[in-house]
């Protein structure tokens, strides 16, 4: 029988799917694989750990580029969704509020996303990703 310092040296005993470490303001909250085949849809949620004021640097806003963020699958598209991803961020159409003293506007429409997302302090971003074998 091996020791454990024996099999160790012989096998594989720790990867990561990242190519390299988040930011420390950033937190991979989940990645969900959604059905498998040649490509990979999958939920992913990204957080922004740290709310504004907290701290000068780590409360700023952070860019993560989702293109070179794993290091076993490539993301082919990503669409931001709403958190529960039952759908895309750009057909939501939130209820304007009547407040008293006020005129109403319209609430600014959403980005379509690229490859680099930015979160600002306290976001819980979600995406549907499709993920291909690199």
């Amino acid at each position: 029988m091996a020791s454990i310092a024996q099999y160790s040296s012989a096998h594989t005993v720790r990867a990561s799917l990242l190519t390299q470490d988040l930011p420390e303001n950033v937190h991979l909250l989940s990645l969900n694989a959604i059905d498998t085949g040649a490509t990979t849809p999958a939920i992913l949620r990204l957080q922004h750990v740290f709310p504004v004021g907290e701290h000068p640097t780590l409360s700023q806003p952070v860019s993560v580029d989702l293109s070179t963020l794993f290091s076993t699958v490539s993301v082919q598209s990503a669409t931001q969704t709403t958190l529960t991803a039952n759908q895309p961020l750009t057909q939501v159409r939130r209820p304007a509020w009547p407040i008293e003293g006020e005129t109403p506007t319209e609430p600014a429409p959403v980005a379509e996303v690229s490859n680099v997302v930015v979160l600002k302090p306290r976001d819980l971003l979600t995406f549907v990703v499709n993920l291909a074998k690199k």
